[in-house]
């Protein structure tokens, strides 16, 4: 079977030489395709040239490249691999469109024979297409740059931003940041561009909202040095904040969702959870919505939502022990920091099928605000990579080891402006603003959150399903409502302090959840300290301190409650 479809291969024809597949440069035409860093390239006549990296002549410096010189006799290059790399071809005669669609083919055929035990069918997508992520070619950068010439934003608007913003953190602090986190994406999910988006980060969401969301301002692995106060590094509930679910990746920093070990004897990976976010259902297809394209234009031709990033400077690694957390919850898995541009993870000429399963790197692009709205820089908000990137790393759970998911909110995809006309190029540096207009919760160059006390930079926020997570589909499924992106976190009604305290009281985890949604309303602190007085051994009999009304008695006499007694002992003991 011939792994180039017909289509394919009109793609890199002569009449496709100046699509994004295949760059050439007329004065000195230059062919780029993607290979393995392992390459063997030769010719009948023997009079193919192979110039390291190292030479002056390679034009991606900051990448492995081989430069080719292909003489006008020569033959066409045969080329066998393994892993990808950049590989630029040289001539000066000859037709380049044949060429490239001889070289394309000839990779295509040796990846699929190498790896037929494990694929039958062609990944298109990675094998044959450039890949934005891959290139760390600095002429590639400058064309995107060009492209995206920062001249086409609201400068003035954007400039005004900054001034209203500034203005607003003077008079009201990081109060006024939280809410405008909520009240943009509440829009974002009321105006998400298309429905499988919202209903993506719908999911997201309710896994902050019900699976025990927490964080700590530092992590030892990463902050030992810069803290001598203990307490930093110990983890708090989210909800002893208060602030929305949603604030948790609007201002940097990414969350780990832990995910529990595969049940069942057999050797294999558990995809039900990746199911669920992406498509509704743990036995849903992915690929309905994913592509393994690597860029989001591509993944708009596609009609998808979700798409294939080839890099990233953080992943999921395990503790070397585990790591028991307050309220009974156990940390697994940690946050990996990578130096520069790494492809750690990146599973690449391989089938759709396999890709999908096995690669850890996603991108989605969001318009956070909603599709269509306009922003404080009065700009409007579309999911065209400028408006918000959510980084999804997904690593499927195993039979003798726990999976998870990792999520963190950036300005813009890779190679493009974000709103404020930072750019996101190799070094990944930060924005001075966060995708809701906010300061970042940690800066070394701007100003910041530091004050605030959330959650430090690295492997600092945290949700632990390890003990299962089937309740948060039901609770999804029945009681999400999009307001709850402006609400706090809620415990995990199944980790042990929980579910012992339900038993021992004999309450229904429904009628705790009642309980624990009064937990940072006023009545709620109210409830409690009055409860607490009430307990005292030492204080009088509650009723003898009513004197003021019949509404203040009436609230006394709740303390002799069920529930209240119930949110005491939940809380203050």
């Amino acid at each position: 079977m011939d792994p180039i479809s017909q289509e394919t291969q009109a793609e890199i024809s002569s009449d496709a030489v100046a699509t994004d597949n295949v760059t050439i440069n007329e004065e000195q035409p230059q062919l780029v395709v993607s290979v393995p860093p392992t390459i063997t390239i030769s010719t009948e006549n023997n009079d193919v040239e192979v110039i390291s990296n190292n030479n002056e002549q390679g034009s991606v410096p900051s990448s492995p490249t081989l430069l080719v010189e292909v003489s006008s006799s020569s033959n066409t290059p045969t080329i066998s691999t393994s892993d990808a790399m950049n590989v630029l071809v040289a001539t000066s005669t000859g037709n380049m469109a044949s060429i490239a669609s001889s070289m394309t083919r000839q990779l295509t055929e040796k990846s699929i024979e190498e790896d037929s035990n494990e694929a039958t069918c062609v990944d298109m997508e990675t094998s044959t297409f450039v890949d934005d992520y891959s290139s760390g070619d600095e002429d590639d950068q400058n064309k995107k740059k060009k492209k995206d010439d920062p001249k086409k934003f609201n400068l003035d608007g954007i400039n005004t931003m900054k001034g209203i913003i500034m203005e607003e953190w003077k008079k009201f602090g990081f109060a006024a940041q939280t809410k405008r986190d909520a009240e943009m994406w509440a829009q974002t999910l009321q105006f998400p561009g298309v429905p499988e988006r919202g209903e993506v980060l719908r999911r997201l969401f309710s896994v902050f909202r019900w699976g025990g969301l927490c964080f700590r301002h530092k992590a030892i692995a990463f902050d030992k040095k810069k803290s001598d106060d203990d307490s930093d590094f110990v983890w708090k509930n989210w909800y002893d904040v208060g602030w929305p679910i949603c604030t948790a990746i609007s201002h940097g920093g990414r969350v780990i969702i832990q995910l529990p070990k595969k049940t069942g004897s057999d050797r294999t990976y558990d995809y039900s959870f990746w199911n669920w976010i992406i498509t509704g259902s743990k036995t849903g297809d992915v690929a309905k919505h994913v592509t393994t394209g690597t860029s989001g234009d591509h993944c708009i031709k596609r009609g998808k939502i979700i798409f294939k990033r080839l890099s990233a400077t953080h992943g999921i690694d395990f503790e070397e022990n585990e790591l028991p957390l307050m309220d009974g919850t156990r940390k697994v898995l940690i946050e990996q920091k990578t130096t520069g541009f790494s492809l750690r993870d990146t599973k690449m000429l391989r089938s759709v099928e396999y890709t999908l399963k096995h690669h850890r790197h996603w991108g989605m692009n969001i318009p956070i605000g909603g599709e269509g709205q306009t922003l404080l820089t009065g700009s409007k908000s579309y999911a065209n990579g400028s408006n918000g990137h959510l980084y999804i790393y997904h690593m499927a759970p195993k039979t003798d080891s726990y999976g998870g998911i990792m999520l963190g909110l950036e300005g813009s995809e890779y190679g493009k402006y974000d709103m404020c006309g930072e750019y996101h190029g190799v070094s990944a540096k930060s924005s001075a603003f966060s995708p809701t207009l906010g300061f970042k919760w940690h800066s070394k160059e701007h100003l910041d959150l530091t004050t605030v006390k959330g959650p430090g930079k690295y492997d600092c926020m945290f949700v632990d399903l390890s003990y299962g997570w089937d309740f948060i589909v039901e609770k999804y499924e029945n009681e999400w409502k999009d307001d709850m992106v402006k609400q706090t976190s809620l415990p995990n009604p199944n980790h042990p302090q929980f579910t012992e305290i339900s038993t021992k009281l004999n309450l229904s985890p429904k009628f705790i959840s009642s309980i624990v949604n009064l937990r940072n309303t006023e009545r709620g602190r109210k409830w409690k300290s009055l409860v607490d007085k009430r307990l005292e051994k030492t204080s009088n009999n509650f009723k003898d301190k009513i004197t003021i009304s019949k509404k203040k008695t009436k609230f006394y006499n709740f303390t002799t409650t069920r529930a209240a007694i119930s949110f005491a002992n939940l809380y203050g003991q």
